[in-house]
């Protein structure tokens, strides 16, 4: 939709997506812009906030319902406008829990904030039938509703924290799902027959499921899927059939030490973009990976905290990369590429505390962030080519203690209005594309581990 066009019915046939951003409802919408607040029933009193009236009611007019029932009161269906779509459920508790006398029926996006003491009956989506975006990130839901297995328009599912230790049987039936986050703490296990119907996923994240220590071979049948989150998870093998997924875009391993080995069909993800192996620090053939089996397409790879990584050079790299993080990788001897790099903005191997050598292929014209601190053995000759980076806007080369920086390469970069501190100097860099915990590495060998988070 467009403008000033709004839908004033849901029709039960219709199969296309919601006439709103669904990720900007569910981003933007946390804050309480508007306040439906219960004070007595029938009494409604609607209040104002970071939006000024006129605006909120351009924006989205008399389609949003906010319910907010923190005084206790049980809100009522007529009390709210039965044409509204978007609904946020905030501040109910376990004698509030049943939103089917809450929400018109013909609600297409529902959101929970602060709903930690609410509980969902089993039937408790039964009447949403049109459903097509559910946050549940605001309720404490050990199991997912059974009733979830009637939204058959569903294109959007937050349910983290659910502590079901099998794959959740509701949502294999939702085959037009979209997004799914599944993240959490608890185990997560039989999933042979988990995505054997998500032909339409998008987005899928497992990240804390550090019961997951495998996915099955249908897991290759997410033709579709572009973004994949497996951080912090407990995954020890990927699938042969992970070369299928040829629509992957981002993938994110980060905090994976369990992770021993990529298949050899890795090398089969052409439109990867993105890819987080941070603190995976098990992980084996890192050299290989990086010369032989990534992506042309690759503008982010992170290896920070891969503490096996040895040497990383190759003579066919990715030609589109801009942003190589290889921070915290102590053995880490040289870092070489015969053939430049040219589209490398963004490089840094602060931590890599036995670092000699970093060829002239990755210290490209287009560079503008440059992190060697802590690289306390790196050799002198790296002087040179740093002055050909004309572009450079944050150098920090603190305690490299075999380096003398040329003044004029200091002077230049803060004269462009940058950042820039010697082998000598002090004082701390702060940049806010900087870790904390890169910083502290600087200083404190201690944290000279790992990074688990990206």
């Amino acid at each position: 939709m467009r403008g000033g066009e709004r839908k004033e019915e849901v029709d039960e046939e219709e199969d296309t997506f919601l006439p709103f951003d669904e990720s900007s409802f569910n981003e933007n919408m946390g804050g309480n812009r508007i306040k439906i607040l219960i004070s007595s029933i029938p009494d409604v009193d609607v209040t104002m906030e970071d939006f000024t009236h006129d605006f909120a009611r351009y924006l989205l007019g008399d389609r949003l319902i906010i319910v907010d029932g923190r005084n206790g009161a049980t809100p009522q269906l007529s009390c709210v406008n039965k044409s509204a779509y978007l609904a946020l459920v905030s501040n109910l508790n376990a004698e509030q829990s049943e939103i089917s006398s809450i929400l018109p029926p013909k609600i297409l996006a529902l959101r929970f904030e602060d709903c930690r003491e609410m509980e969902l009956s089993d039937g408790a989506f039964a009447f949403a039938k049109y459903l097509r975006l559910l946050d549940l990130s605001g309720c404490s839901v050990k199991k997912l509703p059974g009733s979830i297995r009637h939204l058959k328009q569903l294109r959007y599912l937050k349910a983290p924290g659910i502590q079901d230790e099998v794959f959740p049987r509701p949502i294999t039936g939702l085959h037009e799902l979209r997004y799914l986050n599944l993240q959490g703490s608890c185990p997560l296990s039989d999933l042979a027959e988990a995505f054997m119907r998500f032909g339409n996923l998008l987005h899928l994240d497992l990240s804390g499921r550090s019961g997951l220590k495998e996915l099955p071979k249908s897991f290759g049948r997410l033709w579709m899927l572009e973004h994949l989150d497996l951080s912090r998870s407990g995954i020890e093998t990927l699938p042969d059939s992970f070369g299928w997924l040829k629509s992957l875009t981002h993938l994110h391993l980060a905090g994976c030490s369990g992770l021993k080995a990529l298949p050899e069909s890795f090398k089969s993800l052409p439109r990867l973009w993105h890819l987080n192996l941070s603190g995976c620090s098990g992980l084996k053939g890192l050299e290989e990976l990086y010369s032989r089996s990534l992506s042309r397409e690759l503008r982010h790879l992170d290896l920070s905290g891969c503490w096996g990584l040895k040497k990383l050079s190759t003579s066919s790299p990715p030609e589109k990369l801009q942003h190589l993080d290889l921070s915290g990788c102590s053995r880490l001897k040289a870092v070489v590429s015969y053939m430049p790099l040219i589209e490398l903005q963004h490089l840094d191997l602060s931590g890599c505390s036995g670092l000699e050598e970093v060829g002239a292929g990755m210290l490209r014209p287009k560079l503008r962030h440059l992190n060697l601190s802590g690289c306390s053995v790196l050799k002198p000759s790296i002087a040179f080519d740093l002055e050909r980076l004309m572009e450079l806007m944050f150098l920090d080369m603190s305690g490299c203690l075999r380096l003398q920086v040329p003044e004029d390469l200091v002077l230049a970069i803060r004269g462009r209005g940058g950042k820039a501190s010697g082998p000598n100097d002090a004082k701390l860099v702060i940049d806010p594309e900087i870790t904390v915990m890169n910083k502290l590495r600087e200083h404190f060998p201690e944290f000279n581990q790992p990074r688990f988070c990206s």
